[in-house]
């Protein structure tokens, strides 16, 4: 993984804030045999503590991205048809005015040889008329790249949006922390711990809808108006 700073403010820090409930289970119920190997050496047994811990959360950041990506990015924009750069350059959203609008389309019309539908084209077929947005969206991020309020918005939405995949992630998990703690190996601290977390991070997967949708918008706008201000 290369570690610039979207890598470790959106994916890093999204997978350390939900990594509690791979701990508690390791605290809590500590059955590898390997681990009672290393307790024998004590210098072994921080440099294995440090690994596994770094590998596990390497292995989250991929998993709450994947998660976020495949699950509830696909499913809230229509496997790519709605997300909020396709839906404010669409004739029926009145985020723009129809005047900016028009400088938009003959701007990409300019740039890329991409002619978007018109606002009865859309009405008539909107699934062709998004297509069309979404390929000009992709020619406008390469023209843009990372502006300064582009790439700092980029970095919270991506960091939103994985955290609501890291919080479903974790919400199973606690789950079977639950079942573990309550009937394998009954302990009433961890079994506490665990449905507090439970609660802690069901709480994003309930608003995961408000939170991607709106941190999605931010950056969809700023594209917009950076691609403007392009001379």
């Amino acid at each position: 993984m290369k570690f610039d700073k979207y890598e470790i403010i959106a994916r890093l820090f999204p997978a350390i804030i939900c990594i509690t409930p791979i701990f508690a289970l390791g605290w809590f119920f500590p059955s590898l045999e390997v681990l009672n190997f290393f307790e024998k050496v004590y210098a072994i047994k921080m440099v294995a503590n440090i690994s596994i811990s770094a590998i596990f959360v390497f292995l989250l950041a991929q998993s709450n991205r994947l998660v976020s990506k495949e699950v509830f990015e696909k499913k809230f924009f229509d496997n790519g048809l709605s997300f909020p750069t396709t839906e404010l350059l669409l004739h029926s959203d009145n985020t723009f005015s129809k005047e900016f609008k028009k400088k938009i389309y003959n701007r990409i019309s300019e740039n890329f040889g991409l002619s978007l539908s018109s606002e009865k084209e859309e009405k008539d077929n909107t699934i062709t008329a998004r297509k069309k947005v979404n390929e000009a969206v992709s020619f406008i991020r390469k023209k843009v790249g990372n502006g300064i309020l582009l790439f700092q918005h980029n970095i919270e939405y991506g960091f939103f949006r994985n955290l609501v995949g890291g919080s479903a992630t974790a919400c199973a998990l606690s789950l079977i922390n639950i079942i573990i703690f309550s009937t394998l190996s009954y302990n009433i601290v961890a079994l506490k711990i665990s449905c507090i977390t439970f609660i802690i991070y069901f709480i994003p997967v309930i608003f995961s809808r408000k939170i991607i949708f709106t941190s999605g918008k931010y950056y969809a706008k700023v594209l917009i108006e950076e691609y403007m201000s392009i001379k």
